[in-house]
């Protein structure tokens, strides 16, 4: 979180943690002092709302040629939260009722996008 906070300063598209906070997280203007002072994971909502928000900033920076690094840098800024909201909601998933065994192991069975993934790192 830090930062795409302050790659969003280095590139003038925020200017204090405030903005940043209310702007970029969709949260009150001291969200981001409250998860610094108390060493709190931004919530998926935060994440993703800040990930859509770079995308989007991005994606009109790409238009521009004097801007295509900056709009590489957001990008790479993007794909990393898209990541970290993906491995977040994956840990989420609840437990499926059905199990799949394999040898004398039982494991549970999670589903994601139709895809069936084992509860063990599968």
């Amino acid at each position: 979180m830090r930062f795409a906070l302050e790659t969003l300063k280095a590139l003038k598209i925020t200017s204090n943690n405030s903005t940043f906070s209310r702007d970029f997280l969709g949260y009150s203007p001291r969200y981001y002092d409250y998860l610094t002072c108390s060493g709190a994971q931004p919530s998926i909502n935060a994440l993703t709302a800040l990930a859509v928000r770079i995308n989007r900033i991005a994606n009109a920076l790409e238009t521009c040629p004097k801007s295509q690094e900056d709009a590489k840098t957001l990008g790479l800024l993007r794909d990393q939260l898209w990541a970290e909201v993906e491995r977040r909601s994956i840990i989420r998933l609840p437990v499926l009722r059905q199990r799949r065994t394999t040898g004398n192991k039982v494991r549970d069975v999670h589903s994601v996008d139709g895809m069936v993934r084992d509860g063990i790192g599968g």
